[in-house]
């Protein structure tokens, strides 16, 4: 009996150190969602990837164009056409497609590989940058807005990041 006494005051006192340091616990909010929409730096990164992935995608749009093209000449001229000629013509069709399928996934595999490596740059800062806010205001977490089903509004430092990132 008095082994579960004893175990029973060493929960207690975990219990009660455990309450008492969460009393002093203080946890900010941060949304991530808003920062994205207002840095200027995601503004600044769409402009430089369209601009660096602009040609490519104006080639892609050209072929695309170009086969559109070719298959209407085809429609148009198929019952003129010889049975050779209309295969053949048709056998080039499946190469453009293919080749034109080729080229729009490695663009979008290309386009999203430079997005990853720009928006990682991007969130190592905002991640430092909460790291600051958090030590000058004396937080021992921040957590993501969208991680609390309530929280009081003084203890959102989305404002705080935003204004830093500028």
């Amino acid at each position: 009996m008095r082994k579960y006494t004893l175990i029973l005051l060493a929960i207690l006192s975990i219990g009660l150190l455990n309450a008492a340091y969460a009393d002093n616990l203080k946890i900010g909010f941060v949304n991530l969602a808003t920062i994205m929409q207002e840095a200027p730096q995601v503004k600044k990164i769409d402009t430089q990837l369209k601009q660096e992935f602009a040609p490519r995608s104006a080639k892609i749009k050209a072929a695309e164009t170009a086969m559109q093209n070719h298959v209407q000449v085809l429609k148009r001229n198929a019952s003129v056409m010889s049975a050779k000629e209309k295969s053949a013509a048709q056998a080039k069709l499946v190469k453009e497609n293919e080749a034109l399928q080729k080229q729009q996934s490695q663009f979008e595999q290309d386009l999203q590989t430079a997005q990853a490596k720009a928006m990682k740059k991007l969130f190592t800062k905002i991640s430092s940058i909460v790291t600051s806010v958090a030590k000058n205001n004396g937080y021992d977490i921040v957590l993501q807005k969208n991680a609390a089903i309530y929280y009081k509004p003084a203890l959102d430092v989305t404002d705080q990041v935003i204004k830093k990132l500028k």
